[in-house]
């Protein structure tokens, strides 16, 4: 959840600047990141569910799936809103 908001937290503080840096970090490094942190939640899941079996998945589901689905949706509306230009 914490790299989740680290994550979107990076593509906010982009925001100020207007750079090729700030368009790549918007297009390409902040998706990117939460493609990261799903793979590594469902490996962590499985592992923890692999050593504990008694956990049901249902309380995995908010690390896997909603902290970077939220990251996500959090880098869709500030890049929608970020004044890019390239320059």
């Amino acid at each position: 959840m914490a790299a989740a908001l680290l994550c979107a937290g990076t593509l906010l503080y982009a925001w100020k600047d207007h750079s090729w840096g700030a368009l790549f970090m918007a297009l390409v490094g902040a998706p990117l990141a939460n493609l990261i942190l799903i793979i590594l939640g469902v490996i962590g899941a499985v592992i923890l569910r692999w050593k504990h079996p008694s956990i049901p998945a249902v309380d995995l589901f908010p690390t896997i799936i909603v902290a970077p689905l939220l990251s996500a949706i959090i880098n869709l509306v500030a890049t929608f809103l970020m004044p890019l230009h390239g320059c």
